[in-house]
């Protein structure tokens, strides 16, 4: 959001868009690992994992999905057509 606040092809910003799919998910993670519920945790971060793939897909670019990570860097990326 910061480098690169707006899409030239997405018709909201990056600032409102992120926010708007992310936050409720969000939420749920905080409340998971403030009652320190690993079961709501897992259930939560895939509910993120999800937003931010509907988000990546809603700001044209649908070929970024996140996952669960795996091992090494970026392995919750998955580039894939």
């Amino acid at each position: 959001m910061k480098f690169y606040p707006k899409f030239k092809d997405v018709s909201l910003p990056l600032t409102e868009l992120i926010p708007t799919m992310t936050k409720a998910s969000l939420g749920l993670v905080r409340e998971a690992i403030g009652q320190k519920n690993e079961k709501s945790f897992v259930q939560a971060f895939g509910a993120l994992s999800a937003s931010c793939s509907n988000c990546h897909e809603a700001a044209n670019h649908p070929f970024v999905k996140i996952q669960s990570p795996g091992e090494g860097m970026f392995s919750n990326q998955r580039f894939a057509p």
